[in-house]
Parts: C-alpha cells; structure tokens; sequence
C-alpha cells in the first residue's frame, strides 16, 4: 500500500468518525415509543399533516403544482382540491427527512397551521380540544368475500369524512373475485394502509372478509415479517406481499400488547379498487386528494364563493355513529369561522355514508341494483337567522387506470373527430343533454394552455334549469364506471359543475404520460336556509362494471360506448357471448375461433375467385413478360399494352385485393368490442394458464421493461413493458401466407412492390404489438384457415381452352386503330372549329353591312 492511498483511508476515517459524532450530538435517535399507545394513535398517519389554509379567494397548492384554473370554483380563483396535495401516504416508505416529519403528530400540526387563523386564544383553545376529541382514522364498513353481505367493503377517513377506498365485491362460485385488480401484483390480504413503526408495519384498519380479518389481525396491531421476512419499509412490505401467490398459506407475525402472536393468513385474489389513493406520476411520495370531500363556501352576489373553512377538508370530522354497513360523521362550523364572511354560526355539515345489505345470491349473481352507496349530505342552520351558503362536493379520484398503456378508450361522442378519451373521462347527465362526454386528454391539454378555461360539465351561466338538473355525473373508465346520482324525489338543480385534474406536476413533454393524469369533478349547489333550517341532499355513489344490464338499471346505459362502428361492434359481441354460453363457459378464446371460422366460411365465393384470380395472374406472366420486353423503354405504351391485355382476359389486378376491405368491418368491430365488453376482461385464452389470461389485453409472456430501452419497452414505450408472443405469430402467419400465394413478379415495379409488402409486415408486427390477443388469435384463425383452404380444399382450375396466347401484333393493331381514331378525332375537332371561325367570319361581316348602310342612310 503506497503512501497516497493510505493518507486517503486514514482522511476518509476521520470525516466519517466526525459526522457520526456531530450526528448524535444534534440529531439523537428518538426514544422507542409506547407499543400500546402506538397502537391508539390514529393520528400517526400521515394524511393529515400539513393542513392547507386557504386564504379567502386564493388557493395553495403544493409546491411545483401545475396551475390549473379549470378546478377552481365558479368565477373565484379558488382551487379546492390542491389543499389534499400535501397529504403523504402512509403506503409509501418515509426514508428522508421529509417523511420523518410526515410522521409528526397531526394535532400538533394542525394547532400549528390554525394559530394565525384563530381569532383569539379562547378559540384557539376550543378548536384545538376539538381536534384532540377527533383523531383521524380509518373506518371500514361492508366487506369483500362470500360471508360479507355488502356489494362493496368501503374505507372511510374521518379526515375530510372522504371516501378512501372503495372495493368491489362480486365472489363467484370458486370464491374467485368476478373483477381482479390488475395494478396490484401478487396476492391480497387486505388493504391495511399500514404505517412504519419501530418494530414494523401498523395496520390502520382490517376489513371485514379480508384475510387479515379472517387470520385475527385486528387495527394496531404491528406487522413485524410475512413468512420470516422482514421490512425496514412500506416499500420492502408491498414488496413482500407482492410475491405471495392466492391460496398458499402464510405466517405473519404481528406484535400485539406487548407480545409477539404468529397468525396464519390465506391470501386471495385481489377484488378490483375502484377508489384508492393514487400517488403522483413525477414524485410518487405525494397522493392525491380523497373522494367526495365537502366543502362549505360563502355565497357572494359578485358571484365569488370563497371558501369558507379549509380546514373541512383536512381535519378529523366527528363519527356520530357507526355499523358495520354505515358511518355518520359530522363538523361544525363555528361562528367565528363564519364571522369573517359576515354569516352567523354554527352551521353543522353531516355526511353518512351506508353500504346496503344484499342477499347471498343477488351479491353472487350480480343484481343489477346493488351497485351503489348511500351517500347523504346535510347541512344544519343552527343560527336564529336565514343563511346563503354554497355546498361543494368533490368527485372519486383514483379510479382505475388498469388499460391505459395499452388501450385506446373510445370517445364517448361518436362524431367527436379529433378528439381522444383518456384513462379516466367525465361524464354526465341532464334532461336538456341526454349524453355529456369531457374527455381527460382535453382536460390536461386545457390545463397545460397559457390561458386555460373552465371545463364547464354544467355551466351557472345557463339560466335555463333543466340544463343544469343532474341526472348523473361520473368518472368513466375503460370498463367501470364511479357515478354520483341524486337520489332525492326533488330534481337536484346544481349552481354549476367542472371537470378536473389532479392539481400535479403534469408531465409536460411525456404525452403519453399525460394520460394517465387523474381526472374528476366538482359540483356547486347554493343553499338558502332559515333559522333551524336542514337542507339535505342523497345520493348513490354507483360503482360498477359497465355491464349493459347494470348500466340501464341506473340510467347510464350512454357510458358503454363503441363509437360510430357500434353497428358491427354490438353484433360481434352479442355472437361472441353467445358462443361464450354453448361451449359451457370455458373461456371466450373458442367462440373467437368459432367467430373467424363463421366468417371464413361465408368469405369462402370470394377467396375462391381470388385464387382464380391468382391461376389468371400465372397464365398471364409469359404474355407479360414478352410485353415488358418489347416496350422495356417506353413505359407508356407498356402500360397501354397490359391495359389491353387485361381487357381482353376480363382480368383485374386489384381483385385479389377484396378480402382485406370484407374482413375490415369484422377487425375493427371486434377491436372495438374487445375494448369495451367488459364480458371479455380478464377472459384466458387457455383457462388455468397465467400466460394470456385476460384476451381483451396483450398477451404478457414475461416482462421485459427492466431492461429493455425506455423508448420501447417502457409503459408509454413503442412495445411496452412485456413481450408478447402472440403479434409475433400472427405476422409470421402474414408473411408464410405472402409467400405461398404471392404469384411470381412479372416485372420489377411488381417485384418492388412484394418487397414493400415484406417490410410492411415488420410495421404491422409494431402496430399490432399492443393491440388485445383476443384480436390477434382472430388473424391468426383467419391466416391459418386460409392457409388449409388453399392446401386442403380442391383447387379452382382455371378454364383456359378459350384462352388464346399473346400476339403483340394483335396489340399493335389494336394500338394502331387507336391512334388512327385519336386522329380522326382531332381532323374533326379542327374542322368543326374551321367551320366555327368562318360562320363568325360571316356573321361579322353582315353585321359591318349593316352598320355602313345605316350611316349612309
């Protein structure tokens, strides 16, 4: 060892042996808390540090947020959801110092924001016993599996009284979920929304049916491994359960009172989320707002409703009362939050929340009307005088983005040329417009514009009530749909309604990307009150597939939408699922074969007149030939020449062409149909086998987005993040069946023309790497059949006894009698335009005659 290297060793020791020293002088570790009163500490959780205050008339937004004037409230720049931005998510891991102070006491937060805002101490004071007596905390009501008798299990936050989760549940007869979640890999034991302690992960809620629940793991509790294995982390936790596969059995340690308890858990298939805390395309610790949040506003005449406490949104409403299927939760407004807005307090807000109870069969057989929640929101006018409020009720955020990277949605306006839909589109309805349709790719090209407008879905500008009456207003997805419907006897007449983006850091080059940018609503309602007054509103949120039964049951049959080829898409689907039911349900992979079968077989006329056409093109090639060899230079009178002689054979050259435009409606209408039946999600095409388990998605041999280049295999990339297995075939098909039915070129332009074809074949295999596989075993049906009709069925033989060969002077001949009656025809032209100029000539000089003998005159 030389001198150098060992004076480097010696100052590197020291540097660290300083920085150890001054780090436990000024940041020493924090002492082990108390387990148990962990375990009672809701306000742990990180959603509901850093409370936004919102100054009257202005909105804050995290830093770096994209500004957006489309969520902000009728005429005020008032953004509402860019104050649930700042919220951490306890399912990611707080490794920096910024997540060590995500892990802050709330309450202490929350007195830290509020201090300036408070009026006087005495207020202060109250409040801050007010946020001590509500914790915040997660309640889940319903349940998921075949012993609930709920429809959903749903995760309420008492931050905001905000729907956090909302999970499906449609158990079949193999216990098996209906609808899997696809965004969450591995197995499922429950969402936990656990957070980090000492000793590992606490959990924060348990739904009923889960398999935490069934194991006895109960809210508190601290997971400490799975299986042996330990995490330092949120993220080594997911990363543990992600491995796990449905139904092997699992040990799972949890520290409870003060002792260690091993449990055994059975995870299962993971039910679909139709709600969940979505983090951030660009910094993934940030999550988006929770749904259906509600605020009070102050109704102003200049039309301006400030925001009257944002604190509504942030802070742990009061649980009034809870089941086991509802929660009533409550905050009141005091009169000194309403004072600065010249309005009397208090005003109480209550919100209920209530998952109705099904029986086993209609939960099983998917009863067309059990897909809702009971949402109520009522506002209490406890003052001695009247009141003019404004009620903002924010939609679901975090709706599934599952088919995004391979699935283009289809436009819900059939005649909207040019526009696009998105992951997560709006849509709404009213007596005076039956279907409205905002797609999300508007709503973030609006919002990245230099002067962004409003989304209007309902605008306050329009007098006319019925075009503000809400029939429905919703998030729409590629094959679900989360829906606010009034549910009152009075029509609900809203003040207004916008269509939103997740006030983020939109990714502005990655247009691709841009999609995926979460998308939701917001509804105004103004509200006049007398002194001990009660305004209440219902609704139900529906959430659900978009099954066409369920759909018409709730009066959004408009959502299932396939765009102007609906006319072949509907027909298609319909045979498919017939098919689906006499072949006993095995799977949708045979009735597409049925289906490409059906119809090779009606196409059979035409393939046969294309095979005749192809014996025409054989007979031809000598005459061909001899005419490019006597006219090699002179294209023009070659061309003339093979005019002739395909004149003469009745022979067109494009006619081998035909069967592309006759299987043309059948691509694009089962292209269409694979991408909005939801009959046809999550449908294997070889039932047990996990490669090419959902034919309405590329088939997934194996995923290669970890090393393949960004541009390629990426999400947003040219193949995306998995090789399939299935375009490959279906183009070597294309290029076997080019090859053995390709007549031999008769000349170079045609020689260069099957070259294009070849290398075409290569843009197609690129076109058709992300496209369903439930499309690309149709062509592959179809290229195979085709293959075995050639081969196997007896040949149409091409009658050429009344076929004479080639005689080029026939040709000429032909050519010269041509050319004789063009000249002809041009002698004509030029004497009847003699003929013309002497009759003009005539007819000039009487009229000079004329003209002289009258001057004499």
């Amino acid at each position: 060892m030389n001198k150098n290297t060992l004076l480097f060793i010696l100052l590197s020791s020291l540097i660290l042996m300083t920085a150890s020293i001054l780090q436990s002088i000024y940041y020493p570790p924090k002492p082990a808390p108390n387990v148990e009163a962990v375990a009672d500490a809701e306000a742990s959780a990180p959603d509901a540090v850093e409370p936004a205050a919102v100054a009257e008339g202005e909105a804050v937004a995290n830093e770096g947020d994209q500004e957006n004037p489309a969520v902000e409230t009728p005429d005020a720049n008032v953004d509402a959801n860019a104050i649930a931005n700042a919220d951490q998510n306890p399912d990611v891991a707080a490794t920096d110092q910024k997540a060590e102070e995500a892990l802050k006491d709330p309450i202490d937060e929350v007195a830290e924001v509020k201090e300036d805002k408070l009026p006087n101490a005495d207020d202060e004071a109250a409040e801050e016993a007010t946020e001590e007596s509500n914790p915040e905390k997660l309640i889940a009501i319903g349940g998921v599996g075949p012993e609930s008798k709920n429809r959903y299990l749903l995760t309420i936050d008492t931050v905001g009284a905000a729907v956090r989760r909302l999970e499906l549940n449609f158990p079949q007869k193999n216990q098996r979920p209906k609808y899997r979640d696809f965004e969450t890999p591995g197995a499922y034991i429950g969402e936990l929304d656990v957070v980090e302690q000492i000793k590992g992960m606490e959990t924060r809620v348990v739904g009923f049916g889960t398999p935490a629940h069934a194991a006895g793991i109960k809210v508190g509790d601290i997971i400490e491994s799975v299986d042996g294995t330990r995490f330092d982390s949120i993220l080594d936790y997911k990363l543990a359960l992600s491995k796990l596969k449905p139904g092997d059995p699992i040990e799972v340690s949890v520290f409870r009172g003060g002792a260690t308890v091993k449990l055994e858990v059975t995870p299962t298939r993971k039910p679909i989320e139709l709600i969940r805390p979505e983090p951030d395309q660009i910094e993934q610790s940030v999550f988006g707002a929770s749904s259906f949040l509600t605020t009070i506003r102050a109704r102003k005449e200049d039309g301006d409703w400030p925001e009257i406490e944002a604190a509504m949104k942030k802070a742990a409403w009061k649980v009034e009362s809870a089941t086991a299927d509802s929660v009533k939760l409550s905050y009141t407004l005091s009169d000194s939050m309403l004072s600065k807005f010249d309005l009397a307090g208090p005003v109480k807000v209550i919100k209920t929340y209530a998952v109705p109870e099904l029986g086993a069969d209609e939960i099983q057989a998917g009863a067309a009307e059990s897909f809702h929640v009971e949402f109520d929101v009522e506002i209490v006018n406890q003052t001695k005088g009247p009141l003019r409020l404004g009620l903002q009720i924010d939609g679901p955020w975090g709706t599934p983005s599952e088919t995004w990277w391979y699935q283009n949605k289809i436009h819900g306006d059939t005649w909207a040329i040019g526009s696009i839909a998105g992951a997560r589109d709006i849509t709404a309805s009213s007596p005076e417009e039956s279907f409205i349709f905002e797609g999300g790719p508007q709503i973030i090209k609006n919002a990245l514009d230099d002067t962004p407008e409003y989304k209007w879905i309902f605008d306050n500008h329009d007098r006319d009530p019925l075009t503000r009456t809400v029939k429905y207003i919703g998030v729409d997805t590629q094959y679900f749909n989360i829906s606010l419907i009034p549910s009152s006897e009075e029509p609900l007449i809203c003040y207004s309604a916008l269509a939103v983006n997740a006030q983020v850091a939109i990714p502005k080059k990655d247009t691709r990307m841009q999609k995926l940018v979460d998308c939701s609503f917001q509804l105004f309602k103004d509200v006049d009150l007398q002194a001990g007054d009660t305004y209440k509103q219902s609704f139900n949120i529906f959430g659900g597939p978009k099954e066409k039964e369920i759909l018409e049951s709730y009066g959004l049959t408009a959502n299932r939408a396939f765009g102007w080829f609906g006319w072949c898409s509907k027909p298609l689907c319909w045979l498919l699922h017939f098919f689906y039911k006499v072949t006993f349900q095995l799977g949708y992979g045979i009735p597409i074969i049925i289906l490409t079968v059906i119809v090779r077989s009606l196409m059979i006329p035409v393939s046969r007149k294309v095979a005749l056409n192809a014996q025409m093109m054989q007979y031809l090639q000598p005459q061909m030939k001899e005419i490019n060899d006597k006219y090699k230079d002179d294209f023009e009178k070659k061309a003339q020449a093979q005019r002739s002689l395909f004149k003469k054979y009745k022979y067109n050259p494009l006619s081998g062409c035909f069967m592309m435009p006759l299987q043309l409606p059948i691509f694009i209408g089962l292209y269409r149909g694979l991408s909005v039946d939801i009959a046809l999600r999550d449908q294997p095409l070889i039932p047990g086998l996990s490669w090419c388990s959902n034919l309405a998605a590329p088939d997934q041999l194996f995923y290669w987005g970890n090393w393949m280049p960004n541009f390629l295999g990426g999400e947003t990339g040219w193949l995306g993040p998995y090789f399939n297995l299935l375009p490959i075939i279906t183009c070597v098909l294309f290029l076997l069946q080019q090859k053995l039915f390709t007549p031999p070129a008769a000349d170079e332009q045609q020689e260069m023309m099957q070259k294009v074809m070849k290398y075409m074949m290569l843009v197609m295999a690129v076109m058709f790497f992300k496209v369903p596989s439930g499309l690309c075993l149709y062509f592959i049906t179809s290229s195979l059949w085709s293959i075995l009709e050639r081969k196997m069925l007896p040949k149409p033989k091409l009658d050429t006894s009344s076929l004479s060969d080639l005689d080029l002077s026939e040709l000429d001949a032909e050519e010269a009698a041509t050319q004789k009656k063009l000249v002809v025809e041009k002698q004509r032209q030029i004497e009847a335009q003699h003929e013309l100029t002497v009759a003009e000539k005539k007819r000039k000089d009487k009229e000079r005659k004329k003209r002289l003998k009258h001057r004499g005159t």
